[in-house]
């Protein structure tokens, strides 16, 4: 039998945050061995519950974490933004553990999203992705996203 993905928002709980600072943790660890981290050495642990400690305080970010059977799987980070004029939802983050994609998770994570976007009116759902990152490119062009402009970051 099939378990079914459940999201619910995350609560400012110590229970809470360890489970999102091990995904964040996790994405990092992920992101440098794609060469995408933009730090020279792989961040602790203690780095990415330093970031949620805060972060999951932030009045302007929403925190959603997905379960198969209790057991968190991913998570995915927003925020409301005011682009072009209009009311737009921006994904900080999106993350699921290796072992459990190709079950449907991210795609009920970017359902949320879609959700919580049409209750609060918004006009649109923006992210930044790295040119490196092709199975998150894929997934989101699944959703329908475009590329609509270039970021470009300078190293020091």
């Amino acid at each position: 039998m099939d378990s079914c993905v459940k999201i619910r928002k995350s609560r400012q709980t110590k229970k809470d945050i360890k489970i999102l600072a091990t995904l964040d943790h996790e994405l990092s660890k992920e992101l440098y061995d794609l060469s995408i981290y933009w730090e020279e050495s792989f961040p602790s642990e203690k780095v990415s519950t330093k970031w949620i400690s805060k972060a999951i305080y932030d009045k302007s970010l929403s925190f959603y974490i997905a379960e198969i059977d209790r057991k968190p799987i991913g998570m995915i980070c927003i925020s409301f933004r005011e682009l072009k004029y209009a009311q737009t939802i921006f994904i900080v983050c999106l993350y699921v553990l290796s072992e459990s994609r190709n079950k449907k998770v991210a795609t009920s994570l970017i359902e949320k999203v879609e959700l919580i976007a049409k209750r609060n009116r918004a006009k649109a759902i923006s992210l930044d992705v790295s040119k490196k990152n092709k199975l998150a490119i894929q997934l989101y062009k699944k959703f329908g996203f475009e590329s609509d402009s270039f970021h470009m970051l300078k190293k020091l």
